[in-house]
């Protein structure tokens, strides 16, 4: 049967893997599982959800595995790929020696990237059109499913993750459940509808992803929203100057501070007093002190404290040597996303390589504050959309060969060698 052909497998391997990865955690808010530690009105998640994202994806890559062999690629990316690996063995070796607890948050950082590797060397090629489809799935699901929580919360004041009764720290975080990784998947999808939609549908899309990141009370997306507002600012006022709308922008603002300062003023502090915990946490980080012998800034801790900070954690754990090849890695990544989506023309590769690069700007940023590197989906889906672009595997059917010169011009530049050579020879 057609269906069976074995041509088609990487394909399959690599849509059941990433869509399977995307709604996997959709369980937590029906189920109320999560952390009991951070979220009072949940359960923990037991070991054998945890676990189960790796067993039903880890045959998927074995699957693709086998046509990895076949793919040519180039030295930068054989480079590329020696390095991953790399960074992966140090990891899994410390992992045999870890309490239970900190076992998953190892394998995390060890099988994400290489299950991404596996499955996008294994394909021949992506198309942009396809990715788009996929993403405007996950922007209607996630939208819906942030609605539905936040119409139980005041219906009937159903609490998701990370939510406290007679609290204003209620926040949401869409089929993830997580506010803080959800807001990974809100960017990725930012980038996505600015080029997707235009006019009114770009307003109410663009609107409705900002509306979550807000109700997610993530600092972290909050601090990445600025950072962003004030590139777009100086993009397209100060490059090219338009008084009347800096002076109106100006005047705006600062009408609204006024008018609304003594409200804004008061969900401020009771935020600031509501995080000053995490707050005191996310500063006492910064501090690196147990790392006493140079040994320890080699090869990490023994046993290594939990960090909040990826960037911290991994030198904590694995040593600087390790952390600056993860670091290296990342933007590596990151910068081959950004040079594709500057390269992009029609209006399916704009969208989707904005997309990419969206997530993987906000996972560079976002890791100084949260370990994302151990937080699944995000790092899935970071390394895998990140290794089609470097590896050049998203693309139309075709669009290589249309790079190319024709045949016949090619053809034609031969003969015309050929007949200067002969008339030189003469």
């Amino acid at each position: 049967m057609k269906w069976f052909k074995m041509i088609k497998v990487p394909e399959r391997c690599f849509w059941a893997a990433l869509l399977f990865s995307t709604v996997y955690q959709s369980y937590r808010y029906p189920l109320q599982m999560n952390s009991a530690g951070s979220s009072p009105t949940y359960s923990d998640t037991p070991e054998a959800l945890q676990l189960a994202k790796f067993l039903l994806v880890l045959p998927l890559c074995f699957l693709s595995a086998q046509y990895i062999m076949r793919r040519r690629l180039n030295q930068n990316r054989w480079m590329l790929v020696i390095f991953l690996v790399c960074m992966s063995l140090y990891p899994l070796l410390k992992s045999c020696f870890v309490a239970k607890d900190q076992f998953v948050a190892y394998v995390n950082v060890v099988f994400w990237p290489l299950a991404a590797l596996a499955l996008t060397l294994a394909v021949p090629v992506i198309t942009p059109s396809a990715i788009d489809k996929y993403f405007r799935f996950v922007f209607y699901y996630a939208l819906a499913s942030n609605l539905i929580e936040i119409i139980l919360f005041f219906a009937i004041g159903r609490l998701p993750a990370l939510a406290y009764y007679g609290s204003i720290s209620v926040r949401f975080g869409g089929f993830l459940d997580d506010p803080n990784g959800f807001p990974a998947i809100i960017y990725m999808l930012l980038g996505w509808a600015y080029y997707r939609f235009s006019g009114a549908r770009r307003i109410l899309a663009v609107g409705s992803l900002l509306l979550c990141i807000l109700v997610s009370e993530s600092f972290t997306a909050l601090g990445f929203l600025l950072l962003i507002a004030l590139a777009f600012f100086f993009q397209h006022m100060v490059r090219r100057p338009r008084p009347l709308w800096i002076i109106s922008l100006v005047v705006g603002v600062l009408t609204a501070g006024v008018q609304f300062w003594k409200p804004l003023e008061f969900l401020i502090s009771s935020l600031l007093e509501v995080k000053n915990g995490s707050v005191n946490d996310h500063l006492r980080q910064l501090s690196i002190a147990s790392l006493t012998t140079p040994q320890d800034w080699l090869l990490g801790l023994e046993s290594g404290a939990y960090q909040e900070s990826w960037w911290v954690d991994s030198i904590v754990n694995f040593g600087l040597p390790w952390a600056l090849l993860c670091l290296g890695i990342v933007m590596v990544l990151c910068i081959a996303s950004f040079k594709a989506f500057r390269r992009a023309r029609t209006t399916d590769e704009k969208a989707v390589l904005c997309a990419i690069t969206m997530l993987c700007c906000f996972f560079l940023f976002g890791n100084a504050n949260i370990p994302f590197i151990k937080t699944f989906p995000v790092n899935f889906l970071f390394f895998l959309f990140s290794m089609l672009v470097f590896f050049g595997k998203l693309e139309e059917p075709g669009q290589a060969a249309r790079n190319q010169p024709p045949v016949t011009m090619r053809r034609w530049r031969l003969s015309l060698l050929r007949t200067m050579q002969a008339s030189t020879l003469n």
